[in-house]
């Protein structure tokens, strides 16, 4: 990227209270309805598969984003 001339933003919060924060917020927007997560799972597992939906978050085939477990 560097030869290519192109600028590089790092958007990781490194302040604790501000990523809590963060993480926080994103909680309650999820439980209040007014972010809906859905379209980012693009993975769905059975909990009896949770050893492969571990596999597959690490290894990342082709078009995954998010895997959801369900019960």
């Amino acid at each position: 990227w560097n030869w290519r001339g192109l600028d590089v933003i790092n958007a990781h919060e490194r302040d604790p209270q501000v990523y809590m924060e963060g993480i926080r917020a994103a909680v309650d927007a999820v439980a209040s309805g007014r972010l809906d997560p859905s379209p980012l799972y693009t993975h769905t597992y059975p909990l009896d598969q949770l050893g492969r939906a571990l596999d597959d978050t690490r290894d990342r085939p082709d078009g995954f984003l998010k895997a959801l477990v369900t019960p």
